[in-house]
């Protein structure tokens, strides 16, 4: 009977992550994302627990299919180290984000892990990236809904906040 009652405790967890990892979004689209480094412009603004949607990135543009997919959610905490969580391409994702606010800084990005479910060869490997270049932010800046993370290789991606 224990055993009856575990397994459907695991299928109704796995339904629940499965039926969150295939919700679909609806986003307002960006007007204008501007690629400026440095600063939080508005300091009435939060980085933290706000969702923000992957739209784009600034050298290697993501086609219209893989657009308003990935997802990053920072939830706040009182100490420098924060959890980050959100939806990959395919994937569920939380890591560990140790950033410095009055700088803007992404000082590290530890303990990324993320669930193992398979896609398409193109979304593999539009994850794959995502999960690279998160690992590697080395700053971000904030202006109103809108959201930039530079990453260690040069490349920037764009984020707006979801409404």
């Amino acid at each position: 009977m224990r055993i009856k009652c575990l397994r459907a405790s695991i299928l109704v967890i796995c339904s629940l992550f499965v039926a969150h990892a295939c919700e679909t979004e609806t986003v307002s689209p960006v007007s204008d994302v501007d690629d400026v480094a440095g600063k939080v412009t508005d300091s009435s603004l939060s980085l933290f627990d706000s969702e923000w949607i992957l739209v784009d990135y600034k050298n290697a543009p993501l086609t219209t299919d893989l657009k308003y997919k990935a997802t990053l959610k920072i939830d706040s905490c009182s100490c420098d180290v924060h959890l980050g969580s959100g939806r990959g391409f395919i994937n569920v994702y939380s890591g560990l984000f140790k950033l410095d606010e009055k700088q803007s800084l992404v000082i590290s990005v530890d303990d990324l892990i993320s669930t193992l479910v398979g896609g398409t060869p193109k979304q593999n490997a539009a994850e794959r990236k995502y999960f690279e270049n998160l690992k590697t932010t080395k700053s971000y800046t904030l202006a109103g809904d809108n959201l930039a993370l530079h990453f260690g290789n040069q490349e920037v991606g764009y984020f707006v906040r979801k409404k």
